[in-house]
């Protein structure tokens, strides 16, 4: 039943502008990434970290900004779809749980999320070969780029929560950037606010800000938070529609 559900999901939101906007976005913020490593290429002395500032550069506003913005407009439009029409009453008559329900657009938008990051990937790949980058870690950057999808599943599930919330469209979204900004001053107010913060976890996993590999301590870290976060928005996404008429 799950999968079928999942399948319904898809079939549902494929119409919609989605690959569009995951497009522009990934564009968008690989282009500000790549004008802002040649506005900075003459001050680069190390050829051995060029790849590295790209990354950085290509990956800061993407994860801490562009893509939470992203997520909060993927769970609007999935949600708005039920909210038409009242169509989330009618899932109420077919033998699922309210929490498989959510779950199962949870995991729908969660695959839009990962052909996001492989675009993302691919069209930074584009970036190097263009700007001529040397000793690029392909791999490297691919591996941080499925760490950073990992980093998509608390924002996910809490958009969700939000968006079943307000019912709405915007206001969700207006959310989604308001967090994403508080992430970004994270930055400045303590490494353990950062490390902690549901709306930074795209930025860790990406790798956006260390530029290096996770240490093990790290990732363990990372994945209680990511699994904490995404258990809250599944579970009370989940109440809330419960109680729902």
């Amino acid at each position: 039943m799950l999968k079928d559900l999942i399948l319904f999901e898809f079939i549902k939101i494929k119409n919609s502008k989605i690959l569009f906007i995951i497009f522009f976005f990934n564009i968008f913020s690989v282009l500000i990434g790549s004008v802002i490593y040649l506005s900075n290429l003459e001050f680069l002395k190390n050829e051995n970290q060029l790849s590295l500032v790209l990354w950085g550069q290509c990956s800061l506003y993407s994860s801490q900004i562009f893509l939470p913005v992203l997520i909060g407009i993927l769970c609007s439009i999935s949600w708005q779809m039920e909210e038409k029409n009242k169509n989330w009453q009618r899932m109420k008559t077919i033998p699922i749980s309210d929490f498989s329900f959510v779950f199962s657009k949870f995991l729908n938008i969660q695959v839009f999320n990962l052909i996001s990051s492989i675009i993302y990937y691919l069209l930074f790949v584009i970036s190097v070969i263009l700007l001529g980058v040397p000793d690029t870690p392909f791999l490297l950057f691919f591996i941080w780029c499925i760490y950073g999808w990992l980093g998509t599943f608390p924002i996910t599930a809490l958009q969700l929560l939000l968006a079943i919330k307000f019912k709405n469209f915007t206001s969700p979204i207006i959310c989604s950037a308001s967090l994403a900004i508080i992430g970004l001053a994270t930055l400045f107010f303590g490494k353990i606010i950062f490390t902690i913060f549901p709306y930074t976890q795209i930025n860790i996993g990406i790798r956006a800000r260390v530029l290096d590999n996770f240490k093990p301590s790290e990732f363990i870290i990372f994945i209680i938070v990511i699994s904490f976060y995404s258990f809250i928005g599944l579970f009370y996404s989940s109440k809330i529609l419960k109680k729902r008429e």
